[in-house]
Parts: structure tokens; C-alpha cells; sequence
């Protein structure tokens, strides 16, 4: 509790803004030489006379960013001297006078909210204008990327290619010798010149016995743990998983340990950043492919592969995925060294017309049909529409790489390249979400099962209700996963991540639609405002009820009706403080208070009726929680008050909802209001023959052997009236628990008839005398 309350005072010490005094000169400079940059900022970009576009959007981002955290302390200054002038009130009218303090206190606010809003004013110019600027730097560069890609260029054949290609090769090549040449003499004036070699040397070792032994040891040791389980799709879904981690992390590991060795041995320079990141990420990319591709396919466990494919088919689909894989790790590594050797068009050109022919040839292979043949004794399971899409998209494929060829040829290199290198990036992102949701999913199937069996052990856990849950965990998930996927997907058709970068930010910290900014961010944070003080009430709500009101000894429905309050105001509470960080000035609620009053007095009537009732119920307690009352739809045991109506279950186990309004207006029978002692009537018959004072001896012994009869108020044997078969008496007695009134009438009626058949006394049934009256005499012929 004590750390709950410490993180609240800190949470809300984090949301008051500060008093701090504004500087208008300072923001003013800041916000003139804003201004004057973006002037010159913009005539380059309509000059066309930016050559990095990419710097000029760095820079574009710093002053955006500046201008928004610097306008952000005098907005709230702004509403500060806002609220001091709404306090002193308005001015006084032409003629009157006010205190001179207050006039000139008055004075001073006006001055500085005029300041502060035209220095606001041009800050909001510049942030409108550095955000249209950086849309147009986009825009460009999108049509450049566009163009290039569709831009037809020299034939990758011609000889006035390969003369060129050849030639920037050599440079590269030599220019990489100078290079390295001049990091060992540099390493030989060094004091310890041979310590980054053999730190490498020692690094490189470790990562060749991660990427080897070590590798073939975890997988080894993984298959020999897996012979004695029985694969089910829960199961085959948890080894894919956990075959990927063990054959990706020994390489991983390897791998950061080298980029690190090199990194603190300064082999890594700010030149080479490029080129080491381009190895280390493809790297990565190679160990998640070899990773999934062993796991899903499982060339060698038949029974344990996700896609049920033969076995042959199997080991080609994993090599044919390893061969992309590498082929993507090849043509990024190549544009990486291309970037920091220098390279020529005429070798780009030809590299690229390589990557996409081979790229091409993959794609062909793979759209092959006798590569992808079910296993017969599982091909039932994945029969269906997917097939049938698959059969379609590799259609679509095949066609995209046998045009890609003749387009290299004819010159559309870029074109060929994009559209065969996207391919595979798209086809990796989506196999890789597909496949972390798949484990996820079946992770979610396992609990779901897990608890259903609990559900079924012990009653009081709703299973629909837990299904519920798990179904809202599934929603939650595939929204996370599709959030980061789209800037995944984004990059890979050709959206620079600089921009996407922005989208992201500019989503999450606001963006304006008209007049409003939402904000992602703020969305965010007050929704978890407002989970966590829902989650504090039920907690204190828990604390109360279990440590307080269980020592208190209060009737049930006294202390539901204090949780039920409770709740209310941690609610409105919740709604409240979320409403304010959403930035709704409360103020304005009245207004829609105001407006809501029309709809309450015509469609909202019979609603707030329900709801005020319910508070009267809560307060007044004329019915609680576990009492048993009757009303005209029915009687029961009411089970919750809730803001619209109150649940009564019967005795047929079946729920009465009954509006709350009802309660309060109309006549109900509650006996258990005050306690739940009540009376009860067995009514007795005997035959005329039998002594009445007899009979209520009996009866009076009947009620004293019944442990359950009270003695105060004392019972009674009540003789009622002279009945048309039978004297008829009443056993009236009165039972602590309303909850025991049908036992306690079972055994007074058997015990009654046991001590009368002892006795010797009868209980008579109906009987009736039929007299007949005929109008004319029967003559002999007749009654024969």
C-alpha cells in the first residue's frame, strides 16, 4: 500500500505543471530564428537546391521538436495567467473603478497573455510550417525512389556495363586494401599493436564453436528430449518454437560477441558503422531463417512439422529459404561496402541484374508444384480454402519471376530487383508473424484448456466467462502484433524508416485533425489511468470488505451495499481523471450537462429513474443483497443491485431482472427485511370421532421434539374450524432461518403422521353423501 500511494503522489506530482516565469525576450529570439531558418530552409527545397535531403530533414525534425518543447512551458504559463485572470473576475464597466493593486495586477496578466499568445502564435507557424516542409522533403524523395525504379537504364549485357562494372570492382577492391593497410601500420605505432588482433582472433574462435558444436549440441540434445512426446498441435507448435530459439541463439551470441570484441577495439569507426551493422543485422536475419526453416519444415521428424509436407519436399523448401535468405544477406552486404568503397552506376546496375535474375530463379523453384506435396496421412488437416489461396498466390508468384528476367535484359534492373527482393522481405515478415502468432495463439489454447478443466472441477469459476477473457487476450495480442508489423511492412516496400519514424512519433505524441490533436500517447495514458484506479478500488474495495467488514459481523447486504458505493465512486472517480488527461477542459461539462438535462427529460427518463432508484435501494436498503422477497414478477433470493435494475434468482434457478424503479414504486413482500425468523402454518385434519384436546397434546409434542421450533415466540396448536370431512388444526411456530422453512414442514408432517398412527387417531379423506331425487315413480317394466 505504502509503494501504491508513493506512485500515485509521484504520478500526480509528474502532472502538475510548473510556475516557472516565461522569458518573452529569449522566446522570442528563439522563435524569430526558427522562423529565419525555415525561410532559408524553404527556398532550397522550392530551388531544388538541397543536395542531402536527408540532413535537411534532421535538421527540419530538431526544429520541430525545439518549437514544440519550448511553446509547451508557456502554454501552461499561459493557462496560469488565464485562470489568475478569471479569478480577479471581469473588468469593471465604463465609469466604475476597482482597487488600484487589482487594476494593476489585472494589468500586468493582460500584457503578459497578449506576449505570450503572439509568441505561441509564431511557434505554432513554425511547427505548421517545419511539418509541411518535412512532408514535402518525403514527397520528393518518394518520387525519386519511384522514378528510379521505374527509370529503364543500360543493358546489364552491354559491354559499355561490364567495362565499368569491372573497373569500380578494382577501385573497390584496391581502395579496401589501402584501407586495411593503413589501419596495421597505424596498429604497429600503437602501444599494444596486437591486442585488437588477437581479441578478434579469440572472438572469431568463440563465435565459429557457437555457430558449430555448439549449435549441433542444443539441437541434438533438443531432438533426443522430443522422441518420448506424443505431437499434437499444441506440442508441434511449442518444439517449433523452441528449436528456433536453440538454433538462432548460440549463433546470436557468437555473433555479438565479435561485433563487441571489434567495437571496444575501435575496428568499428563511424565509416565502417554501416558496413558492420549491414553484417551483424544479416547475420541475424540468416539465423532466424535457418532457425524457422528447421523448425516449421523438420526435414528429419516427420511427424513434427507444422506444414505437412513430405519429406523430400521439406528439406528443398528448407534450402530453397535458406538460399533467399542468404541471397538478401549478399545484396546488403554488397550496397553496404558498395556505400563506404564507392561504387559506380554501371557496377550497381550489374549487381542488381545479378541479385534479381538468381532472385528469380528462387522464386520459380519455389512456385514449383511437386515441391509442395502433403504428406498423405496429414494432408486431411490442411485441406480447405488455404490450399486453394496458396495454389492461386503461387500463380501470381511464378509469373512475377519469369517476367522479372526478361525485364533485367531489357533494361528495368531496378524495377526486377524491387519487385524480387520485396517479395521475399514480405514473405519473411508475414511467415514470421504468422508464426510467433501461431505460438502465442496456441500458448492462449493451452491456459483456455487449463482453465475450462478448473471450470469443470470447481463451479463457482464461469467458463463462459473465462473464454471471455482469453478471447479479449487473442484480440489484444493480434492488435500488438499488426501495430509492429506495419512499420516492419512499411520499410520493406520502400518507405524510408526516417518517415516512418515520424508517422510513428507524430501518432503517439499528437497529430491535429481540424481543431483537435489526438494523441495516441495521451489516449494510451488515460486509459491506464483509468484500468489502474479501477484496479486500486477493487483492491481497497477486497482490503474493506475481508479485514474490516469481516470482523464487524454487518449483515451481507450492508456490506454489498458499501462495496457497491464504493465502486460508484472509484468509477466516476476513474472516468473523471481520465476525461482530464484526455485534456477536456471540465469546465465544458456543464454544457454538456446542460444538454444531456433535454435528453434525460425524454429518451434518458425511464434510464435515470432506474439509476437513482438504485441509489435509493443502496442507501435506504429496503431490499439487500441475500434477502428473500416476492414481487409481482415472481419471488426469490436477490443475488446483486446494479445501477439499472436488481437480479432475483428463483428457486427454479432461474433470474428475475427487475427494474429498479419497480422496487421503489410498487408494494414487495421482503421476509428477511429485518431478520430471518418467520412463521410457519402446517395445517393437520383429523376424523370427527377423535378428542380435540387429544389431538393438540399430540400435536403440541410433535413441535417440542423439533429442534429447529424456537421457544419464543411460543408455538401453538391452533384449532381452526369444523371442516366439511375433517377437524381441522393449525401447527403455528416460528423457525430462526426462512432459508430451513420447507425442512422444518417436511419433518413436522411426518412426525405428525407417525405419532398419530402410534396413537391411533385418523386422518380422514374427503368424503360425500349422494342423495337421488327422481319426479315420477319407477314402474316394475322400468326398474327391470
Amino acid at each position: 500500500m505504502r509503494l501504491f500511494f508513493l506512485i500515485g503522489a509521484l504520478f500526480l506530482a509528474f502532472l502538475s505543471p510548473g510556475n516557472a516565469q516565461i522569458d518573452t525576450t529569449q522566446a522570442v529570439e528563439g522563435v524569430e530564428a526558427r522562423r529565419a531558418l525555415l525561410e532559408e530552409f524553404a527556398k532550397e527545397i522550392e530551388e531544388d537546391e538541397a543536395a542531402d535531403y536527408l540532413s535537411l530533414r534532421e535538421q527540419l525534425r530538431a526544429i520541430r521538436t525545439e518549437a514544440i518543447a519550448s511553446s509547451r512551458p508557456m502554454r501552461d504559463r499561459l493557462r496560469e495567467v488565464e485562470d489568475n485572470l478569471a479569478i480577479l473576475g471581469r473588468a469593471p464597466q465604463e465609469g466604475a473603478t476597482e482597487p488600484a493593486e487589482i487594476a494593476a495586477q489585472r494589468s500586468r496578466l493582460l500584457e503578459e497573455s497578449a506576449a505570450i499568445g503572439q509568441i505561441l502564435a509564431q511557434a505554432d507557424l513554425n511547427i505548421s510550417r517545419s511539418s509541411r516542409l518535412l512532408q514535402d522533403i518525403s514527397a520528393l524523395r518518394r518520387e525519386a525512389f519511384y522514378l528510379n525504379i521505374l527509370k529503364r537504364g543500360a543493358l546489364p549485357i552491354s559491354p559499355s556495363v561490364w567495362g565499368p562494372a569491372i573497373q569500380s570492382f578494382r577501385d573497390g577492391h584496391n581502395s579496401f586494401t589501402s584501407k586495411a593497410d593503413k589501419w596495421l601500420k597505424d596498429r604497429k605505432t600503437a602501444d599494444r599493436p596486437l591486442m585488437p588482433i588477437w581479441a578478434l582472433l579469440a572472438a572469431l574462435i568463440f563465435a565459429v564453436v557457437m555457430f558449430g558444436p555448439a549449435r549441433r549440441w542444443v539441437d541434438a540434445t533438443f531432438l533426443r528430449r522430443i522422441e518420448a512426446v506424443e505431437p499434437t498441435p499444441t506440442t508441434r507448435m511449442t518444439a517449433a518454437g523452441i528449436r528456433t530459439l536453440a538454433r538462432a541463439i548460440p549463433g546470436v551470441i557468437g555473433g555479438w560477441v565479435v561485433m563487441e570484441t571489434a567495437r571496444a577495439q575501435g575496428l568499428i569507426s563511424p565509416a565502417t558503422e554501416p558496413l558492420a551493422l549491414a553484417i551483424w543485422f544479416g547475420l541475424l536475419g540468416l539465423l532466424v531463417a535457418d532457425g524457422m526453416a528447421t523448425a516449421v519444415y523438420a526435414p528429419k521428424l516427420q511427424n513434427w512439422r507444422l506444414i505437412p509436407l513430405i519429406s523430400t519436399s521439406a528439406a528443398r523448401v528448407r534450402v530453397l529459404i535458406l538460399s533467399a535468405a542468404t541471397l538478401l544477406f549478399v545484396d546488403a552486404l554488397l550496397k553496404a561496402g558498395a556505400e563506404f568503397l564507392g561504387s559506380t552506376e554501371e557496377l550497381s546496375r550489374l549487381h542488381g541484374a545479378i541479385v534479381a535474375t538468381i532472385g528469380a530463379g528462387l522464386l520459380w523453384l519455389f512456385c514449383r508444384k511437386s515441391l509442395w506435396r502433403l504428406d498423405e496421412q496429414r494432408a486431411l488437416e490442411s485441406a480447405g480454402d488455404a490450399s486453394q489461396r496458396w495454389h492461386a498466390l503461387r500463380r501470381i508468384i511464378a509469373s512475377i519471376a519469369i517476367l522479372a528476367v526478361p525485364a533485367t535484359l531489357t533494361g528495368y534492373v531496378a524495377l526486377a530487383q524491387y519487385a524480387v527482393t520485396r517479395i521475399f522481405l514480405i514473405a519473411g515478415v508475414l511467415a514470421f508473424v504468422w508464426f510467433v502468432r501461431v505460438l502465442v495463439q496456441q500458448t492462449i489454447d493451452h491456459f483456455r484448456s487449463k482453465a475450462a478443466a478448473k471450470a469443470r472441477v470447481d463451479e463457482a469459476i464461469s467458463e463462459e466467462g473465462e473464454n471471455l477473457f482469453f478471447f479479449w487476450i487473442s484480440i489484444v495480442i493480434d492488435l500488438l502484433l499488426i501495430g509492429l508489423a506495419a512499420p516492419v511492412f512499411l520499410v520493406v516496400i520502400g518507405v524510408e524508416w526516417f518517415e516512418v519514424r515520424d508517422w510513428i512519433k507524430d501518432a503517439f505524441f499528437g497529430f491535429k485533425v481540424g481543431a483537435i490533436t489526438i494523441s495516441i500517447a495521451q489516449i494510451l495514458g488515460s486509459i491506464l489511468t483509468f484500468a489502474l484506479i479501477l484496479f486500486a478500488t477493487r483492491f481497497v474495495q477486497r482490503s474493506v470488505d475481508k479485514r474490516y467488514f469481516a470482523k464487524s459481523k454487518l449483515d451481507e447486504g450492508v456490506r454489498n451495499s458499501f462495496r457497491t458505493l464504493l465502486g460508484y465512486a472509484g468509477l466516476v472517480f476513474g472516468v473523471v481523471t481520465a476525461i482530464a488527461l484526455l485534456g477536456v477542459n471540465l469546465t465544458n461539462l456543464a454544457l454538456i450537462a446542460g444538454a444531456l438535462s433535454v435528453g434525460i427529460g425524454f429518451g434518458l427518463q425511464s434510464i435515470v429513474n432506474n439509476f437513482v432508484s438504485g441509489l435509493i435501494l443502496l442507501f435506504e436498503r429496503p431490499i439487500k443483497v441475500g434477502d428473500w422477497i416476492v414481487v409481482a414478477s415472481g419471488e426469490g433470493i436477490v443475488k446483486r443491485i446494479s445501477v439499472r435494475s436488481t437480479e432475483i434468482e428463483t428457486f427454479d434457478r432461474s433470474s428475475i431482472i427487475v427494474p429498479n424503479s419497480e422496487l421503489v414504486s410498487s408494494a414487495v413482500t421482503n421476509w428477511t427485511h429485518k431478520d430471518k425468523y418467520t412463521r410457519i402454518i402446517v395445517p393437520v385434519g383429523v376424523s370427527y370421532k377423535e378428542d380435540p384436546e387429544r389431538v393438540m397434546d399430540i400435536l403440541k409434542g410433535v413441535i417440542a421434539e423439533n429442534k429447529r421450533v424456537v421457544k419464543f415466540p411460543e408455538p401453538f396448536v391452533y384449532f381452526g374450524r369444523f371442516g366439511d370431512s375433517s377437524l381441522d388444526f393449525e401447527l403455528r411456530i416460528f423457525i430462526r432461518q426462512i432459508n430451513d422453512r420447507i425442512i422444518v414442514q417436511n419433518e413436522l408432517r411426518v412426525a405428525t403422521f407417525k405419532a398419530f398412527k402410534e396413537a391411533g387417531i385418523e386422518i380422514p379423506f374427503p368424503q360425500r353423501d349422494l342423495h337421488l331425487k327422481t319426479t315420477f315413480p319407477l314402474s316394475t317394466e322400468t326398474s327391470k
